[in-house]
């Protein structure tokens, strides 16, 4: 089967989409079987013609896809080999935990809290670095050991860190402490 990448994110500048295109480029170029699968609601029209046609100058089209909106995204999550969130900025990013969730290795940019969701159980890249991008990608498809590993990793810090009974406990302490630390 052809290596699967799916990226979970709205059509945007902000998502940097184009930041993957470019790198898959450089990861076809070692994988030329390699999907990237791209799923979310383009937001801004300009930006997703941008992008197509940097899919069509790097000759990219039978490599890369939008998908367009999922409703299943953890159907979609469990297809792909790698998860990557190419952002140029993240508050807390909710796509990243749901990949791991799934038990899935994310690659992605370190910006917002991309770091404190991974931990140390996925690929961190800078932002605005295809190359660098796609050699995080291409060692998570290559090195088949270290993605099963970082898999098995991330899955147990959100079974661990992002449970709703966890969220509930820490939301009540803060609450309490709130309460009695109050004037």
């Amino acid at each position: 089967t052809k290596p699967l990448i799916l990226v979970m994110a709205r059509v945007d500048k902000l998502k940097d989409i184009a930041n993957v295109i470019e790198a898959m480029k450089y990861v076809v170029e070692e994988e030329p079987e390699a999907i990237c699968e791209i799923f979310g609601p383009i937001d801004d029209k300009e930006y997703y013609e941008y992008c197509l046609k940097l899919l069509s100058k790097l000759k990219l089209n039978k490599n890369v896809k939008f998908k367009g909106v999922t409703e299943r995204p953890e159907v979609e999550y469990n297809r792909a080999l790698i998860v990557v969130q190419p952002s140029l900025t993240e508050g807390f990013p909710l796509t990243v935990v749901e990949a791991m969730a799934c038990g899935k290795l994310v690659v992605a940019t370190d910006v917002g809290g991309v770091k404190e969701a991974i931990g140390d159980c996925g690929l961190l890249v800078p932002p605005r670095s295809p190359r660098k991008l796609a050699q995080a990608i291409l060692k998570g498809l290559k090195d088949t050991r270290l993605r099963k590993n970082l898999e098995v990793k991330a899955r147990e810090r959100v079974c661990r860190l992002f449970t709703h009974k966890r969220f509930i406990e820490d939301y009540k302490r803060v609450y309490i402490c709130l309460l009695y630390t109050s004037p």
